[in-house]
């Protein structure tokens, strides 16, 4: 990672391609300890009713009519837990599958009209794409005034970025071009239109046991153990919430 010694920006160089096609979920073999993970998450989600399963990123309850936008939104997983919730959602990629609520277009220059959002969101995009600065411009653009945007990029000054180094699974040099700090996270919304209203870290495992010879099976364990380094800031994911600045 290189660091822009003017605006502490990390970045990889040279660049790496951009996608030809958006992002498929991977599919992993639904082993026993696989399955008790998911009942026990499920379980432990249940409370929380219709938040459960993907949409357990936590966001307000729509409005009536309420309309949501997800940004580099691979096979629509998240669109399809955003109407879950209740809102009325579209997905934007590249290249995405064949479905009516998922748009082929750049993020970049968006093929919709000032204001017409309610909700962005733009989980693991930023650090692909060619202009993050472009893309929360567009974002605030769409966006009605008061409007929420909610990101997660990968957090380079974690506890698991420093100990497995350049092993690291989020550095990701053949796609990841962008590295945030929570301080060049915060001014780079700041400076294309919201106001942030909290930027911290969050637990994620797959930094810890994608990143080396770990076994999957102690993936729940590592979700405890980045739980702990987030409560010190230096958990595996950055989150930011942001309003638009009302015109």
């Amino acid at each position: 990672m290189y660091t822009c010694p003017t605006c502490g920006l990390g970045y990889t160089w040279p660049p790496p391609p951009l996608p030809d096609r958006a992002f498929r979920s991977p599919a992993h073999p639904p082993g026993p300890l696989r399955l008790l993970w998911w009942k026990g998450k499920r379980a432990l989600l249940q409370p929380l009713g219709t938040w459960a399963g993907l949409a357990w990123r936590i966001l307000p309850p729509p409005s009536e009519g309420a309309r949501a936008l997800d940004l580099g939104c691979g096979d629509g997983a998240y669109v399809q837990a955003l109407e879950g919730l209740g809102w009325r959602a579209v997905g934007v990629d590249l290249v995405p599958p064949p479905h009516p609520a998922l748009i082929p277009a750049d993020a970049q220059a968006l093929p919709f009209a000032t204001g017409v959002f309610h909700l962005v969101t733009l989980w693991h995009v930023l650090e692909h794409v060619p202009d993050p600065r472009r893309v929360l411009a567009e974002s605030s653009r769409v966006l009605s005034p008061s409007g929420l945007l909610c990101l997660e990029v990968p957090h380079p000054h974690s506890w698991q970025a420093h100990l497995w180094g350049t092993r690291w699974l989020h550095w990701d040099p053949s796609r990841h071009r962008w590295h945030f700090s929570p301080q060049t996270l915060t001014t780079l919304l700041q400076e294309t239109g919201f106001h942030v209203q909290w930027v911290h870290t969050w637990p994620n495992a797959p930094g810890w046991v994608d990143s080396g010879p770990v076994p999957r099976s102690l993936r729940p364990i590592f979700w405890l153990v980045d739980g702990l380094a987030a409560l010190v800031g230096r958990g595996g994911v950055l989150r930011a919430c942001a309003r638009k600045k009302d015109d």
